[in-house]
């Protein structure tokens, strides 16, 4: 059944289980309570020193086998939070934005468009004449590639009549932001089926995004462009938690605690988690989330905050973090170290034992500094790297380096990455192996993992361990999460040896069970291996001169390679079929069967070696034929099996060791079926190589018959590792050696006949450059003719006349460098010094742009001088306008300070409070950006005076604003209780106090005077109140004084029982014993009148 359903198992009893000899119980006896004939799959745990692993099936004595399957990822229990959409398609209906339909035509006067909040604003007169029109878009709207990205506004469509170039200012809202990183909100536009990412300003206050962009970019061949606002999904956007995952079943004081990545969640973990909750593990586990936008340092405090806080639920503390997760995990160990030396405020430090370092890039990272060119890239496809905000504090941390010391008493392991990964596709496609240069996962470089406290972790599977993965697969790829639980685990197993299911240490095998019965009882069996031959997926056992399981000759050739030796035969699939058949039935007597094969033996492997050279002409389609014919094979073994058993030929127990000594001869010679497509391939390659080299050679292309023949002993080579007999291999290749030495002397002589003729060819063609002044071709032939003069030595020939000719050859090539050389560095001169005049005429017009860009030109031609050690006066030149550009971006900077000042001013003189506000904002940017870099300068200092001055102002006049407002909720107030609003009045205090709490965050003198008005206002509010309670319930006294005269008292009681709920109300209040009086005569009176 493809359905999750839960079933009910019980344990069995052992004794109609027999067991073959050499086989251990593994998974105790059991019975399953299932619909009977139906299918149903279970994983179980064993350990992973034990091999051979089967499931028998056993109903009255009688077992049978049952199919199992290894399995190395495990799906059940809860998901831990996911950082992923849930729609690749978007319905723009759904996004709860008003977009009405809008077209203008753009002229001098109309220069903008608008619908609700949405606006575009159209710059320059290109856009004149032109007619464009806004609307929503009416189809379903695919999102990103990347799923992490996710659509938060309605998307709109802009059409233009014809070709419009130009900026365009596009303000759009958005709407829901739940789960998305406020940071990293902005405009995307569609083009050619992909999104742009373009950015933008956010205005959270009225939740939209504005950007200004260049529109002729992004329109299409039918002039249209779809925009929409779009974020990145985080699940701690907010802050940070440590949450718990899962809880053992007895009670334990071991706890590991796993920390996710950069742009990722603790969902990364949950391969790990999966391992630790299905086989029941003794450790309480736990997650830390933690939001991108804080700081490394804030965020390192708050894990060690939370650890602490959780630090009485465990003794022992392992540690797993991942890439960003280990740098904070390092800080906050080696912080709270550091202040428990003062005094102990962190017991968790000296409870932790292990912290398992994956992919963390302690010296910085080059993507860090290269993810915003790639950006548009990861946006538009599946990729292995995560999306982030590009602007936030952690990611710029990323490219810095951050080593932190370690903290005695606790030990530390490192697992990285080695696979390198390919960004993007096509011609767009980018290899991180360019940037860094080394080893690396993609995301960061062994170098930089190993880094721990200054020492590199190099000891390779003691405390480092490489993993052929990317920088995402440290977490799922089966080596890797085998390794880092290993290492958590081996306290564990340290203390406790007899534990037989540890993290780490076991493996998963589907139990298929194809027909159910509540009846059957199911056991699990395998045979014990030694410690040297269990199975290791990091290959760090390789070595140890044992071939244990998962190694081969490919993945552990020294340990292996002897496996395939003449203990051991190659014969095909059929034939292997008839081999097996044959066992089987000659234990029952079918000694015609056995003759048959024997005489048709020879014609069978004519027609196999025919067939397989026709498949191998297929590609991968050998490998189906072969594994469907080894699944033809074990199920004929199985009806051999049934048959022997039905017939009562021999007894249960014998027909079942018969069987098993079947299966084990049937994964002996399955072995060697795998290995056959690898002997028919390099048969057939020797065959080609062989051919080639004879033609290659018999023709005079020497070099390429070298380079034929290095493929040829490379098969030969291969061949003679394989389980293969064949002595007619040995002899072609014998003769193919033989005749290839002989085709290279034979070409020798050939060579000497006319050495000269060679060389004086390609001279030639170097004198006609030179003529020519072509050095590039030059320099081409000289190439060619080093190249021909260096084999010619390679072959040991007689060559004191080609010598001599190539010295004089060389001469002239040397003489032709140095013209070149002399003629480059005039032009790069002459392109110095025009660098160098178009920066002075851009700074004397004042145009900072165009001299920056200017400067970057010369930067590049300064770069040549400096590689080819041709400085002549260029250096001075270059630090004159370096000097000159720093001192007149000081300029640039103190005049836009100036402007904002100005600015501020004039806000505050027409009160202006928002112009106000943004100024003063703009204005504490720039005047921050001064004394970062001149401290102290005189010229600052008096434009800090006007500031200051200004800013008293600007308090002045917001606190004017403010007492505006409190006056008038005031009034407000005072009608509001005359009319007896009550509900009204106290809406009007909330705004008044409001009021109050923003005057005395201002700092202003008179802050007793407004408390005690406020206090006072409140006091009347509270006093109005409850004499319009008192006059509440004489007036529902009057009314049942009414219902009771009319003879009515059931209608009378439930009027007074309300009567008294508003009376006990009004008692809860602050009431004076006066009006309690009153309140109680009111309602005694009503008591009285319905008792008689």
């Amino acid at each position: 059944s493809t359905e999750t359903k839960v079933l009910s198992i019980s344990g069995s009893d052992l004794s109609e289980v027999d067991i073959p000899a050499g086989y251990h119980i593994l998974v105790e006896p059991f019975k399953v309570s299932c619909t009977e004939g139906e299918l149903y799959k279970m994983t179980v745990s064993v350990p992973d020193n034990y091999g051979n692993i089967e499931a028998l099936t056993c109903k009255g004595g009688f077992c049978t086998p049952t199919q199992v399957a290894k399995v190395s990822t495990l799906v059940c229990g809860e998901e831990v939070k996911s950082t992923t959409r849930e729609m690749d398609v978007i319905d723009p209906e759904l996004l709860k934005i008003d977009v009405e339909e809008r077209d203008i035509t753009l002229s001098e006067l109309e220069t903008s468009l608008a619908s609700g909040d949405i606006n575009i604003q159209f710059h320059g007169e290109a856009f004149e004449n032109l007619n464009v029109k806004l609307s929503r878009v009416k189809e379903d709207v695919a999102e990103a590639a990347n799923t992490q990205l996710k659509i938060v506004g309605a998307p709109v469509e802009l059409e233009f009549s014809g070709k419009a170039s130009g900026n365009v200012t596009i303000t759009l809202p958005y709407s829901d932001i739940t789960n998305i990183e406020p940071d990293t909100l902005g405009i995307y536009v569609k083009t050619d089926g992909n999104w742009d990412h373009l950015g933008g300003i956010t205005d959270a206050e009225k939740k939209v995004v504005t950007v200004t962009s260049d529109i002729s970019e992004y329109l299409g061949d039918d002039n249209k462009a779809i925009f929409a606002v779009m974020g990145i999904i985080c699940v701690y956007c907010y802050g940070s938690e440590l949450e718990s995952v899962y809880e053992p079943t007895f009670a334990s004081r071991d706890a590991i605690v796993l920390i996710h990545g950069l742009g990722s969640s603790p969902e990364t973990y949950k391969e790990i988690i999966d391992d630790i909750r299905v086989t029941e593990q003794p450790f309480k586990v736990y997650t830390f989330g933690y939001p991108t936008s804080h700081t490394i340092n804030q965020t390192a405090v708050e894990l060690a905050d939370h650890l602490e806080s959780r630090s009485s639920e465990f003794d022992n503390l392992y540690i797993v973090a991942h890439s960003m997760g280990g740098i904070i995990t390092q800080k906050a160990l080696y912080n709270s170290w550091i202040k428990n030396s003062e005094a102990i405020q962190y017991t968790f430090v000296n409870k932790t034992k292990r912290v398992v370092l994956v992919g963390v890039p302690n010296e910085g990272s080059p993507v860090a500094d290269f993810y915003t060119k790639i950006y548009d890239i990861l946006v538009n496809s599946q990729s292995d790297y995560p999306l982030f905000n590009m602007n936030s504090n952690l990611v710029k941390a990323l490219a810095k380096r951050s080593v932190t010391p370690r903290v005695p008493g606790i030990n530390y392991y490192v697992v990285a990455g080695t696979k390198n990964v390919a960004i993007g596709t096509g011609a767009l496609a980018i290899s991180t192996e360019d940037l860094f240069g080394e080893p690396s996962d993609g995301f960061v470089s062994t170098t930089s993992a190993t880094n721990v406290g200054e020492e590199y972790l190099r000891d390779r599977c003691r405390n480092y361990w490489e993993i052929d993965t990317t920088h995402t697969g440290l977490l799922d790829d089966a080596a890797a999460r085998t390794t880092i639980e290993r290492i958590i685990s081996e306290d564990i197993i340290n203390r406790d040896p007899e534990l037989v299911s540890i993290l780490g240490h076991n493996k998963y095998f589907d139990l298929v069970i194809e027909s159910c019965s509540p009846d059957d009882t199911y056991v699990v069996i395998g045979k014990e291996l030694p410690k040297s031959a269990v199975v290791d997926l990091t290959g760090c056992l390789c070595g140890n001169g044992v071939c244990g399981e998962g190694e081969d000759q490919f993945n552990c050739a020294v340990d292996c390679v002897s496996l395939f030796g003449g203990k051991r035969f190659v014969v095909s699939l059929k034939v292997m079929a008839i081999l097996a058949a044959f066992a089987a039935l000659l234990l029952i007597g079918s000694i015609a069967f056995v003759e048959h094969v024997h005489h048709r033996k020879n014609w069978i492997y004519i027609k196999l070696y025919h067939y397989t050279s026709g498949i191998l002409r297929l590609g991968n389609y050998i490998d189906l034929k072969i594994k469907g014919s080894a699944t033809r094979m074990y199920r004929a073994l199985r009806n051999i099996y049934v048959h022997l058993v039905s017939k009562r030929g021999v007894s249960l127990k014998q027909a079942y060791a018969l069987y098993y000594d079947l299966r084990t001869n049937y994964r002996r010679l399955a072995e060697l079926i795998i290995k056959w497509p690898l002997i028919k391939l390099n048969l057939l390659k020797f065959n080609r190589n062989y051919h080639i080299v004879r033609k290659l050679a018999l023709a005079g292309r020497i070099a390429q018959a070298e380079l034929a023949y290095a493929g040829l002993r490379d098969t030969y080579v291969r061949l003679s590792q394989l389980p293969l007999k064949d002595k007619k291999i040995s002899h072609i290749f014998g003769k193919t050696e033989h005749s290839y030495h002989l085709v290279v002397q034979a070409y020798e002589k050939y060579y000497l006949k006319a050495p000269h003729a060679a060389f004086d060819s390609l001279a030639k063609e170097i004198y006609n450059n030179v003529k020519a002044d072509d050095f590039a071709k030059a320099k081409s032939n000289y190439n060619k003719l080093l190249k021909l003069y260096h084999s010619i030595s390679e072959l040991a020939i007689s060559k004191s006349q080609i010598e001599s000719h190539y010295a004089q050859t060389q001469k002239v090539y040397e003489h032709i460098e140095d013209s070149y050389l002399h003629n480059i560095v005039s032009k790069k001169t002459a392109e110095f010094n025009s660098h160098i005049k178009e920066i002075k005429k851009a700074l004397h017009r004042h145009d900072y742009a165009s001299a920056k860009s200017a400067y970057k030109k010369l930067l590049v031609t300064y770069d040549w001088f400096n590689d080819n050690k041709h400085f002549d006066k260029s250096k001075k030149a270059y630090q004159d306008i370096k000097d000159n550009l720093k001192h007149y971006k000081e300029r640039v900077k103190l005049e836009k300070f100036a402007d904002a000042l100005k600015q501020l001013n004039n806000a505050v003189r027409n009160n202006d409070i928002e112009g106000a506000k943004k100024a003063y904002a703009e204005l504490v940017s720039k005047y921050k950006a001064f004394i970062d870099e001149k401290k102290g300068h005189e010229l600052y200092g008096k434009v800090f005076a006007a500031y200051r001055k200004l800013y008293t102002r600007y308090v002045k006049m917001l606190y004017n604003q403010q007492l505006t407002k409190f006056n008038s909720c005031n009034n407000e107030i005072i009608e509001l209780l005359r009319k007896h609003q009550i509900a009204k009045a106290k809406d009007a205090y909330r705004s008044l106090r409001q009021s109050y709490l923003s005057m005395i965050d201002l700092a202003v003198k008179d802050v007793e005077s407004l408390t005690e008005k406020v206090s006072r206002i409140e006091h009347s509010i509270e006093k109005a109140a409850l004499k319009y309670d008192l006059a509440k319930l004489g007036k529902e006294a009057e009314e049942i004084n009414v219902v009771i005269s009319q003879g009515k008292l059931t209608e009378a009681k439930r009027m007074y029982q309300k009567m008294m709920k508003d009376y006990k109300h009004l008692l809860s209040s602050k009431v004076s014993e006066r009006m309690k009086r009153k309140a109680y005569e009111i309602t005694d009176k009503i008591y009285l009148m319905l008792k008689k």
